[in-house]
């Protein structure tokens, strides 16, 4: 039994579903005030302190149990968000090889540029030369 639930833990506790949750909900829910109290049941069933006083497996599966339904509550609030995550990262993987291409050819103007302005730097002096020698003679 124990190592199914150590199993459970770390691979299926995504599975858990609202109607799982649901069904647990007159376990693990007691209120004091009986006009706000639903569940069948007078006392608290599934309180691990209670638990513990019959047997430690007990207390530690009450816990085990409320820790799983807390899991899927706060699973159903982060689900949504870790997907926009992943698709907000798929889009900046996308930008980002957009981002080298444009870059890839900005290098390349860029080298066209330098090229061209060492001919420019170098037909400007091939003109002083020539207007010097003119201005020699």
């Amino acid at each position: 039994f124990l190592p199914d639930l150590f199993k459970f833990a770390a691979n299926d506790k995504d599975a858990i579903n609202d109607e799982t949750v649901e069904l647990l909900e007159p376990y693990l829910r007691y209120n004091e005030d009986p006009a706000k109290h639903w569940g069948p049941w007078e006392h608290k069933v599934c309180e691990p302190s209670i638990a513990g006083k019959a047997s430690g497996a007990a207390e530690g599966l009450c816990k085990f149990v409320g820790a799983m339904v807390q899991y899927q509550g706060a699973a159903k609030i982060v689900q949504p968000k870790l997907a926009a995550l992943k698709l907000a990262e798929a889009q900046l993987s996308k930008a980002m090889a957009q981002l080298a291409a444009a870059e890839g050819e900005l290098n390349k103007v860029l080298a066209e540029v330098a090229e061209l302005d060492a001919e420019l730097a170098k037909a400007q002096r091939t003109m002083k030369e020539l207007q010097d020698s003119a201005a020699a003679e």
